[in-house]
């Protein structure tokens, strides 16, 4: 018996061994790739830049005494390729007080915005914006603000500022 678990160990001892070898004997094919190459790329890119839209009117009736407030705006888009048009490139803010049109945020506010082609040779729009009920019988101004749109990106606002006094007295639209 001892003679056999002698020849067990024996075998069993040489194909340990010839494994060894065999693992160290067997290296992987050199190949073409490399981790460091000479060869590289190059690009430039430039992010989109959307121009603002042109206010070129602005108007702002308060009402009696103040009591509703309606700002119009007529705009147009800037020419750009594709060309932006209502209402999916287009985003509406105000906010009450004067601030920078870099301060808008969002939808506007107010009961209502509505938007109409123009009538012209060129393309325009017609914004209308009802301001909040009441919000103009006291001294009262709204920053209003519309930017172009496009596929995730957006321009900055072009902006008015439409105001009055006491009692919706002396209504003003400023553009700005």
């Amino acid at each position: 018996m001892p003679r056999r678990k002698w020849a067990v160990r024996a075998v069993a001892a040489s194909v340990a061994l010839a494994a060894v070898f065999a693992g160290v004997a067997l290296q992987p094919a050199p190949t073409d790739a490399s981790w460091r190459a000479s060869d590289y790329g190059s690009a430039t890119f430039t992010a989109m830049t959307l121009q603002q839209p042109t206010i070129t009117k602005c108007s702002y009736v308060t009402g009696t005494l103040g009591l509703a407030p309606v700002a119009t705006l007529t705009w147009s888009f800037p020419s750009v390729s594709p060309a932006l048009t209502m209402p999916s490139n287009a985003v509406f803010a105000s906010t009450t007080g004067t601030v920078p049109a870099t301060s808008l945020n969002g939808l506007a506010t107010g009961t209502g915005v509505s938007t109409t082609p123009s009538s012209g040779a060129a393309p325009s729009y017609t914004t209308t914006m009802t301001l909040p009920l009441l919000s103009g019988t006291l001294s009262a101004s709204y920053t209003i603000g519309i930017r172009s749109a496009l596929k995730g990106w957006t321009s900055p606002y072009a902006s008015a500022v439409a105001s009055s006094t006491l009692a919706g007295l002396n209504p003003t639209c400023a553009i700005r």
